[in-house]
């Protein structure tokens, strides 16, 4: 007769049994930010608890200050590069000298599909009396040869998001007017679908961020502690401290969490067969070269960058003469090929912090459906 071993008790389990708190912010129904966070939550959830902002610089902010549980921050395009408020925003939370205020809980890459609206029913040959198309300054250009087509007489105008422009557009019921969204807020916010996929690139994708609050506490399940207090069942082990603060709150942070996952990385990775991505930021003085001197670090190592981008201008007026950029590089923070990657690149460079790792995003259309 087998006996059945005694569970650890300095292990905590993370996932499906932490308790969810509201709070998931997005750009506004109908847009890429809000069916991502569908497919990443499910719309109950998301109906339930979703918060609209008026830009990404506030989803950051709102995030950094522990305002809200979840974020979705689009952070980059295939085929539009960096996008500009998300990354100026998350430079700023990462340079700050107090520390460390966002973590990121995963990421997807979002498939773009736009569809161009106008207030009544029209065919695509019936455009000549629109004179202005309104949409995200990321996603005009990403539509440019069928307004060029179809509507290059028509003035191309900025807004905050895709999802501002229809609503304008329906709200003054302005018959001159056309606006480009994902067709799906056809149902929201109504308006008649002139042509949908108007998009250049028909596999062009959006990565999508969902960031949470770094020091956000996590309550736990009541059913994880056993009838002495202790906690049970539980595959992550906890050091001393950290056992004991989480058996005094009955919660544990993202940054826990994170030292968790450092520990566990490369043992996770192995058993999981899972690979990660790690974000970072940093200043080089604009000069020849400077850039190569990181990623000449970077290849020493044998770390893949896979992408780069550029920001258009120094953040502080103190810091003109330098660039700052962000990339994305094969591998989780805590490996030691990146921490002695990271190591000599902060000796050539002027700011430099890791805004976080994440499993390598998924394809929108490749999660399974969520309810």
């Amino acid at each position: 007769m087998s006996t059945r071993q005694p569970k650890p008790k300095r292990e905590i389990k993370i996932g499906s049994r932490v308790a969810k708190r509201e709070g998931i912010l997005h750009l506004g129904e109908g847009s890429f930010t809000w069916l991502c966070a569908i497919t990443a939550f499910g719309y109950k959830r998301v109906h339930r608890y979703g918060i609209t902002c008026r830009s990404n610089e506030e989803i950051v902010d709102l995030i950094s200050r522990n305002q809200a549980r979840y974020g979705m921050l689009p952070i980059d395009n295939g085929q539009a590069g960096s996008v500009i408020g998300s990354a100026n925003q998350l430079h700023k939370v990462f340079l700050d000298p107090s520390g460390r205020h966002i973590a990121i809980f995963a990421a997807i890459d979002y498939l773009v599909e736009f569809a161009l609206f106008t207030f009544r029913k029209r065919s695509v040959d019936d455009l000549g009396d629109i004179v202005r198309v309104l949409g995200h300054m990321h996603g005009l250009p990403q539509c440019n040869r069928f307004l060029s087509t179809r509507l290059a007489h028509a003035e191309r105008e900025p807004q905050a998001s895709n999802v501002v422009g229809i609503s304008q557009m329906m709200a003054t019921q302005d018959d001159t007017m056309a606006a480009i969204c994902p067709s799906q807020a056809q149902a929201i916010y109504g308006g008649h679908i002139v042509e949908d996929k108007i998009q250049d690139d028909p596999k062009n994708r959006t990565r999508i961020l969902i960031i949470e609050p770094a020091f956000y506490e996590l309550p736990l399940d009541p059913d994880m502690f056993d009838a002495s207090g202790s906690l049970a069942d539980l595959p992550v082990p906890l050091s001393d401290e950290m056992f004991e603060r989480v058996l005094e709150t009955r919660s544990i942070t993202r940054r826990d969490l994170a030292d968790l996952h450092a520990v566990l990385a490369s043992q996770y990775t192995l058993k999981n067969r899972q690979s990660y991505q790690t974000i970072i930021i940093y200043a080089l003085k604009d000069q020849v070269l400077s850039l190569d001197q990181v990623l000449i670090e970077l290849g020493i190592e044998e770390i893949n960058n896979s992408r780069i981008f550029l920001q258009s201008a120094s953040l502080d007026p103190a810091e003109e003469g330098y660039a700052f950029f962000m990339s994305t590089i094969e591998g989780h923070e805590s490996s030691k090929r990146l921490q002695a990657a990271f190591a000599r690149i902060r000796e050539k460079t002027q700011h430099f912090a890791v805004v976080g790792s994440f499993a390598t995003p998924r394809k929108s259309e490749d999660l399974p459906p969520i309810d």
